[in-house]
Protein backbone atom coordinates (compact mmCIF):
# COMPACT_ATOMS: atom_id res chain seq x y z
CA UNK A 1 0.00 0.00 0.00
CA UNK A 2 3.15 2.33 1.09
CA UNK A 3 4.52 1.80 -2.53
CA UNK A 4 1.39 2.21 -4.09
CA UNK A 5 1.35 6.15 -2.49
CA UNK A 6 4.69 6.44 -3.64
CA UNK A 7 3.61 5.99 -7.24
CA UNK A 8 0.89 8.18 -7.19
CA UNK A 9 3.56 11.01 -5.68
CA UNK A 10 5.67 10.35 -8.76
CA UNK A 11 2.76 10.40 -11.24
CA UNK A 12 1.43 13.78 -9.89
CA UNK A 13 5.48 15.11 -10.35
CA UNK A 14 6.11 14.33 -13.74
CA UNK A 15 2.80 15.58 -14.46
CA UNK A 16 3.88 19.27 -12.89
CA UNK A 17 6.81 19.07 -14.88
CA UNK A 18 4.96 18.63 -18.16
CA UNK A 19 2.61 21.27 -17.41
CA UNK A 20 5.50 23.75 -16.69
CA UNK A 21 7.06 22.39 -20.16
CA UNK A 22 4.18 23.43 -21.97
CA UNK A 23 3.66 26.97 -20.27
CA UNK A 24 7.45 27.85 -20.93
CA UNK A 25 6.77 26.80 -24.28
CA UNK A 26 3.45 29.25 -24.60
CA UNK A 27 5.44 31.92 -23.16
CA UNK A 28 8.73 31.44 -25.57
CA UNK A 29 5.98 31.16 -28.75
CA UNK A 30 4.25 34.51 -28.03
CA UNK A 31 7.77 36.46 -27.00
CA UNK A 32 8.55 35.34 -31.09
CA UNK A 33 5.51 36.49 -32.34
CA UNK A 34 5.44 39.82 -30.35
CA UNK A 35 9.36 39.71 -31.51
CA UNK A 36 8.24 39.03 -34.82
CA UNK A 37 5.57 42.00 -34.81
CA UNK A 38 7.45 44.48 -33.49
CA UNK A 39 10.47 43.63 -36.97
CA UNK A 40 7.97 43.69 -39.69
CA UNK A 41 6.90 47.43 -38.14
CA UNK A 42 10.30 48.35 -38.17
CA UNK A 43 11.29 47.06 -41.44
CA UNK A 44 7.66 48.74 -42.68
CA UNK A 45 8.62 52.31 -41.14
CA UNK A 46 12.32 52.11 -42.94
CA UNK A 47 10.83 50.72 -46.19
CA UNK A 48 8.72 54.06 -46.34
CA UNK A 49 11.39 56.30 -45.75
CA UNK A 50 13.10 54.66 -47.89
CA UNK A 51 11.00 54.67 -50.63
CA UNK A 52 10.91 58.63 -49.33
CA UNK A 53 14.58 59.23 -49.76
CA UNK A 54 14.26 57.47 -53.55
CA UNK A 55 12.01 59.90 -54.51
CA UNK A 56 13.27 62.84 -53.40
CA UNK A 57 16.23 61.98 -55.28
CA UNK A 58 14.77 61.35 -57.90
CA UNK A 59 12.94 64.72 -57.97
CA UNK A 60 16.66 66.19 -57.20
CA UNK A 61 18.13 64.66 -60.19
CA UNK A 62 14.97 66.49 -62.22
CA UNK A 63 15.67 69.74 -61.05
CA UNK A 64 19.55 69.41 -61.57
CA UNK A 65 19.24 68.01 -65.23
CA UNK A 66 16.79 71.31 -65.53
CA UNK A 67 19.72 73.75 -63.69
CA UNK A 68 22.37 72.54 -65.80
CA UNK A 69 20.14 73.05 -69.30
CA UNK A 70 19.64 76.65 -68.25
CA UNK A 71 23.26 77.61 -66.64
CA UNK A 72 24.92 76.32 -69.90
CA UNK A 73 22.63 78.22 -71.96
CA UNK A 74 22.98 81.26 -69.93
CA UNK A 75 26.93 81.19 -70.07
CA UNK A 76 26.63 80.48 -74.00
CA UNK A 77 24.96 84.17 -73.42
CA UNK A 78 26.95 85.95 -71.08
CA UNK A 79 28.08 88.44 -74.47
CA UNK A 80 24.80 89.66 -74.46
CA UNK A 81 24.83 91.99 -71.05
CA UNK A 82 25.15 92.57 -67.69
CA UNK A 83 21.84 91.16 -66.62
CA UNK A 84 22.58 87.90 -68.14
CA UNK A 85 25.99 87.98 -66.20
CA UNK A 86 24.01 88.01 -63.20
CA UNK A 87 21.48 85.82 -64.29
CA UNK A 88 24.23 83.34 -64.90
CA UNK A 89 26.02 83.54 -61.68
CA UNK A 90 22.64 82.92 -59.78
CA UNK A 91 21.63 79.51 -61.86
CA UNK A 92 25.44 78.68 -61.08
CA UNK A 93 24.88 78.67 -57.63
CA UNK A 94 21.45 77.05 -57.59
CA UNK A 95 23.51 74.49 -59.37
CA UNK A 96 26.01 74.20 -57.08
CA UNK A 97 23.70 73.71 -53.76
CA UNK A 98 21.36 71.57 -55.55
CA UNK A 99 24.20 69.16 -56.86
CA UNK A 100 25.48 69.46 -52.69
CA UNK A 101 22.16 68.89 -51.91
CA UNK A 102 21.80 65.79 -54.40
CA UNK A 103 25.15 63.92 -52.80
CA UNK A 104 23.25 64.47 -48.85
CA UNK A 105 20.25 63.00 -50.18
CA UNK A 106 22.07 60.00 -52.07
CA UNK A 107 23.69 59.31 -48.76
CA UNK A 108 20.67 59.62 -46.48
CA UNK A 109 19.29 56.79 -48.77
CA UNK A 110 22.58 54.23 -48.59
CA UNK A 111 21.99 54.80 -44.49
CA UNK A 112 18.47 54.14 -44.88
CA UNK A 113 19.07 50.93 -46.79
CA UNK A 114 21.88 49.89 -44.44
CA UNK A 115 19.91 50.09 -41.82
CA UNK A 116 17.10 47.83 -43.55
CA UNK A 117 19.82 45.22 -44.24
CA UNK A 118 20.41 45.21 -40.42
CA UNK A 119 17.07 44.51 -39.58
CA UNK A 120 16.67 42.11 -42.19
CA UNK A 121 19.43 39.90 -41.27
CA UNK A 122 20.49 40.97 -37.38
CA UNK A 123 18.54 40.45 -33.89
CA UNK A 124 15.72 42.82 -33.13
CA UNK A 125 16.02 45.48 -31.38
CA UNK A 126 13.28 47.49 -29.43
CA UNK A 127 14.57 50.75 -29.79
CA UNK A 128 15.40 52.14 -33.79
CA UNK A 129 19.23 52.95 -34.26
CA UNK A 130 20.25 56.94 -33.99
CA UNK A 131 20.25 57.23 -37.48
CA UNK A 132 16.99 56.10 -38.29
CA UNK A 133 15.94 58.68 -35.20
CA UNK A 134 17.37 61.47 -37.10
CA UNK A 135 15.57 60.67 -40.59
CA UNK A 136 12.29 60.45 -38.92
CA UNK A 137 12.67 63.87 -36.99
CA UNK A 138 13.72 65.30 -40.08
CA UNK A 139 10.29 63.49 -41.81
CA UNK A 140 8.40 64.99 -39.19
CA UNK A 141 9.51 68.46 -40.01
CA UNK A 142 8.51 67.86 -43.71
CA UNK A 143 5.86 70.91 -45.28
CA UNK A 144 6.64 73.38 -42.12
CA UNK A 145 7.18 76.83 -43.02
CA UNK A 146 9.70 78.54 -42.14
CA UNK A 147 13.29 80.29 -43.05
CA UNK A 148 16.22 78.89 -43.46
CA UNK A 149 19.76 80.20 -44.39
CA UNK A 150 20.29 82.00 -48.11
CA UNK A 151 21.07 79.88 -51.00
CA UNK A 152 24.93 80.58 -50.64
CA UNK A 153 24.89 79.35 -47.21
CA UNK A 154 22.88 76.42 -47.48
CA UNK A 155 21.69 73.85 -49.99
CA UNK A 156 18.30 74.46 -51.60
CA UNK A 157 16.12 71.47 -51.47
CA UNK A 158 13.08 69.98 -53.26
CA UNK A 159 13.14 67.42 -50.44
CA UNK A 160 11.90 70.76 -48.05
CA UNK A 161 10.13 72.42 -50.83
CA UNK A 162 12.09 75.88 -50.84
CA UNK A 163 12.71 78.99 -53.33
CA UNK A 164 14.55 81.72 -52.88
CA UNK A 165 13.05 85.65 -52.19
CA UNK A 166 14.94 88.62 -51.55
CA UNK A 167 15.20 88.31 -47.68
CA UNK A 168 16.18 84.51 -48.01
CA UNK A 169 14.79 80.83 -48.51
CA UNK A 170 11.69 80.17 -47.70
CA UNK A 171 9.85 76.91 -47.34
CA UNK A 172 6.80 77.86 -49.46
CA UNK A 173 3.10 76.17 -49.73
CA UNK A 174 -0.04 77.90 -51.35
CA UNK A 175 -3.24 76.82 -49.86
CA UNK A 176 -6.49 77.78 -51.20
CA UNK A 177 -8.18 79.41 -47.89
CA UNK A 178 -11.33 80.63 -48.98
CA UNK A 179 -13.66 80.63 -51.85
CA UNK A 180 -15.88 84.34 -52.47
CA UNK A 181 -18.93 83.07 -52.12
CA UNK A 182 -21.36 84.74 -54.43
CA UNK A 183 -21.56 82.69 -58.36
CA UNK A 184 -20.38 84.70 -60.88
CA UNK A 185 -21.09 83.84 -65.12
CA UNK A 186 -17.46 83.46 -65.85
CA UNK A 187 -15.20 85.85 -63.70
CA UNK A 188 -12.42 87.94 -66.07
CA UNK A 189 -10.79 90.40 -63.65
CA UNK A 190 -11.13 91.65 -60.06
CA UNK A 191 -10.49 95.30 -59.10
CA UNK A 192 -9.89 96.51 -55.16
CA UNK A 193 -11.89 99.83 -54.36
CA UNK A 194 -10.05 100.63 -51.05
CA UNK A 195 -9.62 98.27 -48.48
CA UNK A 196 -12.93 96.92 -47.78
CA UNK A 197 -14.74 96.82 -51.26
CA UNK A 198 -13.82 94.72 -54.25
CA UNK A 199 -15.43 93.97 -57.96
CA UNK A 200 -15.49 91.50 -60.57
CA UNK A 201 -16.19 91.70 -63.76
CA UNK A 202 -18.41 89.11 -65.04
CA UNK A 203 -17.99 88.91 -69.03
CA UNK A 204 -20.75 86.65 -70.20
CA UNK A 205 -23.48 87.83 -67.62
CA UNK A 206 -22.55 91.44 -68.76
CA UNK A 207 -22.40 93.19 -65.31
CA UNK A 208 -19.66 94.41 -63.01
CA UNK A 209 -20.84 93.00 -59.59
CA UNK A 210 -19.10 94.91 -56.76
CA UNK A 211 -19.42 92.93 -52.87
CA UNK A 212 -17.03 93.11 -49.77
CA UNK A 213 -14.04 90.56 -49.25
CA UNK A 214 -16.86 87.88 -47.32
CA UNK A 215 -18.52 88.15 -50.27
CA UNK A 216 -21.63 90.18 -49.09
CA UNK A 217 -23.22 91.42 -52.28
CA UNK A 218 -23.31 95.89 -52.58
CA UNK A 219 -24.51 95.88 -56.21
CA UNK A 220 -24.48 94.47 -60.24
CA UNK A 221 -23.76 97.25 -62.52
CA UNK A 222 -25.57 95.35 -65.65
CA UNK A 223 -25.56 96.32 -69.64
CA UNK A 224 -22.14 96.39 -70.39
CA UNK A 225 -20.70 95.08 -73.22
CA UNK A 226 -18.80 91.85 -72.55
CA UNK A 227 -16.29 93.48 -69.53
CA UNK A 228 -13.45 92.37 -68.53
CA UNK A 229 -9.95 94.30 -67.18
CA UNK A 230 -11.12 96.84 -64.43
CA UNK A 231 -8.96 99.65 -62.53
CA UNK A 232 -10.04 101.59 -59.44
CA UNK A 233 -8.98 105.15 -59.56
CA UNK A 234 -9.15 106.30 -55.79
CA UNK A 235 -8.43 110.24 -56.19
CA UNK A 236 -11.23 110.18 -58.08
CA UNK A 237 -13.28 107.18 -56.74
CA UNK A 238 -13.88 105.97 -60.19
CA UNK A 239 -13.66 102.54 -62.08
CA UNK A 240 -12.66 101.99 -65.29
CA UNK A 241 -14.02 98.80 -66.79
CA UNK A 242 -12.69 97.55 -70.49
CA UNK A 243 -15.76 96.28 -72.70
CA UNK A 244 -14.38 94.11 -75.12
CA UNK A 245 -17.43 94.20 -76.82
CA UNK A 246 -18.44 97.78 -77.14
CA UNK A 247 -15.29 99.03 -78.30
CA UNK A 248 -14.84 101.59 -75.09
CA UNK A 249 -13.13 102.28 -71.43
CA UNK A 250 -16.19 103.29 -69.33
CA UNK A 251 -15.79 105.79 -66.71
CA UNK A 252 -17.92 104.74 -64.02
CA UNK A 253 -18.79 106.55 -60.38
CA UNK A 254 -18.99 105.37 -57.02
CA UNK A 255 -23.31 104.47 -58.08
CA UNK A 256 -21.83 103.03 -60.76
CA UNK A 257 -22.91 105.42 -63.91
CA UNK A 258 -21.64 106.13 -66.54
CA UNK A 259 -19.62 109.41 -66.10
CA UNK A 260 -17.78 109.29 -69.68
CA UNK A 261 -15.86 106.94 -72.16
CA UNK A 262 -12.62 106.36 -73.95
CA UNK A 263 -12.80 104.36 -77.29
CA UNK A 264 -10.53 101.65 -77.93
CA UNK A 265 -11.48 98.28 -80.19
CA UNK A 266 -11.08 94.93 -78.68
CA UNK A 267 -9.39 95.81 -75.43
CA UNK A 268 -8.61 93.11 -72.73
CA UNK A 269 -6.94 94.61 -69.85
CA UNK A 270 -6.68 98.34 -68.00
CA UNK A 271 -3.57 99.41 -65.94
CA UNK A 272 -2.25 103.19 -65.50
CA UNK A 273 0.97 104.11 -66.73
CA UNK A 274 3.87 106.79 -65.48
CA UNK A 275 2.89 109.22 -67.75
CA UNK A 276 -1.01 109.74 -66.76
CA UNK A 277 -2.47 107.70 -69.32
CA UNK A 278 -3.78 104.34 -69.80
CA UNK A 279 -2.56 100.82 -70.92
CA UNK A 280 -4.98 98.78 -72.45
CA UNK A 281 -4.34 95.34 -74.01
CA UNK A 282 -6.13 93.94 -76.82
CA UNK A 283 -7.18 90.48 -78.14
CA UNK A 284 -4.60 91.15 -81.05
CA UNK A 285 -1.03 91.56 -80.43
CA UNK A 286 -1.12 94.76 -79.82
CA UNK A 287 -1.06 97.58 -76.42
CA UNK A 288 -2.63 100.88 -76.74
CA UNK A 289 -1.68 104.35 -74.73
CA UNK A 290 -5.07 105.46 -74.06
CA UNK A 291 -6.31 109.10 -72.76
CA UNK A 292 -9.27 110.99 -72.73
CA UNK A 293 -9.60 111.02 -76.30
CA UNK A 294 -8.93 108.00 -77.09
CA UNK A 295 -5.53 105.93 -78.62
CA UNK A 296 -2.60 107.77 -78.45
CA UNK A 297 0.28 105.72 -79.94
CA UNK A 298 0.23 101.77 -79.70
CA UNK A 299 3.17 99.18 -79.72
CA UNK A 300 3.10 95.18 -80.54
CA UNK A 301 4.19 92.62 -78.37
CA UNK A 302 5.60 90.37 -80.70
CA UNK A 303 8.57 89.86 -79.90
CA UNK A 304 11.53 90.85 -82.77
CA UNK A 305 12.25 88.31 -85.71
CA UNK A 306 8.97 85.92 -83.84
CA UNK A 307 6.73 85.26 -86.90
CA UNK A 308 4.43 83.13 -84.67
CA UNK A 309 1.30 84.45 -82.96
CA UNK A 310 1.35 86.47 -80.07
CA UNK A 311 -1.66 88.50 -78.04
CA UNK A 312 -1.68 90.72 -74.95
CA UNK A 313 -3.58 90.54 -72.08
CA UNK A 314 -2.80 91.15 -68.32
CA UNK A 315 -0.45 93.59 -67.62
CA UNK A 316 1.52 94.83 -64.65
CA UNK A 317 4.03 97.71 -64.23
CA UNK A 318 6.73 96.77 -61.55
CA UNK A 319 7.23 99.82 -58.54
CA UNK A 320 11.34 99.09 -58.19
CA UNK A 321 11.86 99.54 -61.92
CA UNK A 322 9.17 100.99 -64.31
CA UNK A 323 9.72 98.26 -66.46
CA UNK A 324 6.12 96.85 -68.24
CA UNK A 325 5.55 93.18 -68.02
CA UNK A 326 2.79 92.11 -70.67
CA UNK A 327 1.18 88.05 -70.45
CA UNK A 328 1.31 86.76 -74.25
CA UNK A 329 -1.37 84.89 -74.04
CA UNK A 330 -0.79 83.16 -77.17
CA UNK A 331 2.91 83.08 -77.30
CA UNK A 332 3.38 81.27 -74.10
CA UNK A 333 5.64 84.23 -72.36
CA UNK A 334 5.72 87.25 -70.61
CA UNK A 335 7.32 90.07 -71.85
CA UNK A 336 8.94 93.00 -70.95
CA UNK A 337 9.46 96.53 -72.42
CA UNK A 338 10.59 99.34 -71.48
CA UNK A 339 8.84 102.85 -70.22
CA UNK A 340 9.02 103.98 -73.54
CA UNK A 341 7.75 100.50 -75.04
CA UNK A 342 10.77 99.25 -75.97
CA UNK A 343 11.24 95.41 -76.11
CA UNK A 344 13.94 94.15 -73.48
CA UNK A 345 13.15 90.11 -72.63
CA UNK A 346 10.74 87.49 -73.09
CA UNK A 347 10.36 85.41 -70.03
CA UNK A 348 9.80 82.10 -70.14
CA UNK A 349 10.14 78.45 -69.17
CA UNK A 350 9.04 74.53 -70.41
CA UNK A 351 6.82 74.81 -67.05
CA UNK A 352 4.44 77.39 -68.78
CA UNK A 353 2.08 75.06 -70.58
CA UNK A 354 -0.94 76.23 -72.73
CA UNK A 355 -2.04 80.21 -72.81
CA UNK A 356 -0.61 82.48 -70.70
CA UNK A 357 -3.56 85.02 -69.33
CA UNK A 358 -2.80 85.98 -65.75
CA UNK A 359 0.55 88.34 -64.26
CA UNK A 360 0.53 89.89 -61.17
CA UNK A 361 3.73 91.29 -59.66
CA UNK A 362 4.66 91.86 -56.23
CA UNK A 363 6.25 94.74 -54.49
CA UNK A 364 9.97 92.63 -54.91
CA UNK A 365 9.16 91.78 -58.33
CA UNK A 366 8.42 88.67 -57.92
CA UNK A 367 5.86 87.42 -60.77
CA UNK A 368 2.85 84.90 -60.60
CA UNK A 369 2.00 84.09 -64.17
CA UNK A 370 -1.60 82.42 -64.68
CA UNK A 371 -2.12 79.42 -67.61
CA UNK A 372 -4.65 76.91 -68.85
CA UNK A 373 -2.62 74.47 -66.91
CA UNK A 374 -2.21 76.50 -63.47
CA UNK A 375 -0.56 79.06 -61.38
CA UNK A 376 3.26 79.70 -61.73
CA UNK A 377 5.63 81.28 -59.62
CA UNK A 378 8.55 83.28 -60.95
CA UNK A 379 11.82 85.01 -58.84
CA UNK A 380 12.62 88.69 -59.41
CA UNK A 381 14.94 88.02 -62.11
CA UNK A 382 12.38 86.11 -64.34
CA UNK A 383 13.67 81.98 -63.03
CA UNK A 384 10.65 79.78 -62.66
CA UNK A 385 10.46 78.53 -59.39
CA UNK A 386 7.38 76.34 -58.69
CA UNK A 387 4.01 75.79 -59.41
CA UNK A 388 1.12 77.00 -57.52
CA UNK A 389 -1.98 75.61 -58.55
CA UNK A 390 -2.85 72.72 -60.87
CA UNK A 391 -5.46 72.48 -63.61
CA UNK A 392 -8.96 70.67 -62.13
CA UNK A 393 -8.76 66.99 -63.08
CA UNK A 394 -4.88 66.85 -62.66
CA UNK A 395 -4.61 66.65 -59.30
CA UNK A 396 -7.93 67.63 -57.31
CA UNK A 397 -7.87 69.10 -53.49
CA UNK A 398 -6.91 72.75 -52.40
CA UNK A 399 -4.25 73.92 -54.90
CA UNK A 400 -6.72 72.81 -58.02
CA UNK A 401 -8.21 75.69 -60.62
CA UNK A 402 -10.37 75.16 -63.21
CA UNK A 403 -9.04 78.00 -65.95
CA UNK A 404 -7.50 81.12 -64.39
CA UNK A 405 -8.55 84.19 -66.33
CA UNK A 406 -6.69 86.57 -64.71
CA UNK A 407 -4.62 87.24 -61.19
CA UNK A 408 -4.94 89.95 -58.50
CA UNK A 409 -2.96 90.43 -55.00
CA UNK A 410 -4.51 92.11 -51.93
CA UNK A 411 -2.93 91.97 -48.83
CA UNK A 412 -0.75 88.99 -48.81
CA UNK A 413 -3.11 87.10 -50.38
CA UNK A 414 -3.29 86.19 -54.41
CA UNK A 415 -6.89 86.11 -55.95
CA UNK A 416 -7.66 83.84 -59.01
CA UNK A 417 -10.44 84.47 -61.64
CA UNK A 418 -11.58 80.70 -62.28
CA UNK A 419 -13.74 81.08 -65.65
CA UNK A 420 -14.43 77.26 -65.73
CA UNK A 421 -15.65 77.26 -62.04
CA UNK A 422 -17.41 80.53 -62.01
CA UNK A 423 -15.48 81.06 -58.59
CA UNK A 424 -12.47 83.48 -57.38
CA UNK A 425 -10.65 81.96 -55.13
CA UNK A 426 -8.48 83.16 -52.63
CA UNK A 427 -4.82 81.61 -52.19
CA UNK A 428 -2.40 82.22 -49.33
Amino acid sequence: GGGGGGGEDDHQYAGNQGSAAVARLAIEQSFDIIVAALRARQRELLEELAAQERTKVADLQEQLEDLAGVFSVLYGLVANGEHLQRLAKDHQRLFVASFADLAHRIETESRITACLETVHSERFELSLSPEAEELLDAARTIGEVGVVPAVEQAPVSMFQRVFRVSHGVVRAKCKRVRTIPLKMNRPAFIAFLGSDQMAVSSYTAKEVVLFRPDGTLLRRVGALSYPMGMYYDERAAELLVVLHGGSEVRVLDSEGRRTRSMPVANGRHITPNTTGNYLVSTSGHLVHEVGTAGVLRSFSVTPPGSTGSHSACQMAISSRTGLLYVADYSGGCVSVFDANFTFQRSITSPHLKGNVSGLVLDDTDRMFVGTSAGVHMFSPEGVWERQLTTRAGTNEGQSCVGLPASLALHKNELYVCDCVNNQVYVFA
